[in-house]
């Protein structure tokens, strides 16, 4: 991990300014181990104890984590989207739940719910069959 971190440094240093390379680099050294798998979102038998709480406690500090956030829809957007999946009713259950977090900014939602319907998988479409979702996008949008 060192060799990869001092890569990242070298690469972070040629292209930014050295107050948003430190920040970078902070980001990468601090969180990356605490950011969950999106297998592991999907897979949740008990998706308030192993994913909203494990989330809540790496995201809600002194100040709301928007990055780590971002980068955690990112990634699971990417795994749904982008890999050829089977998914589960409980596998959509996660998803909306995931979406429907308290925590979650209202910008990162909604680029999460247009990536779902940009991908055109029918797999992914019951995402968008919980009228929670739908009544939360109309009043907070």
């Amino acid at each position: 991990l060192s060799a990869e971190l001092s890569l990242v440094q070298m690469l972070a240093d040629a292209s930014l300014d050295s107050n948003t390379a430190a920040t970078f680099i902070s980001f990468v050294r601090d969180n990356l181990e605490e950011v969950i798998e999106p297998k592991d979102i999907l897979a949740a038998e008990d998706f308030q104890r192993e994913v909203y709480e494990v989330i809540s406690n790496t995201v809600q500090k002194e100040m709301l984590r928007v990055d780590v956030l971002s980068v955690i829809c990112t990634r699971l957007i990417n795994h749904i989207t982008v890999k050829d999946l089977k998914l589960s009713s409980k596998d959509i259950k996660n998803i909306q739940s995931f979406i429907l977090m308290d925590f979650l900014p209202n910008d990162l939602r909604l680029a999460m719910l247009q990536d779902v319907v940009s991908a055109q998988k029918p797999e992914l479409q019951p995402v968008l069959h919980n009228p929670e979702i739908g009544r939360l996008l109309l009043e907070k949008m």
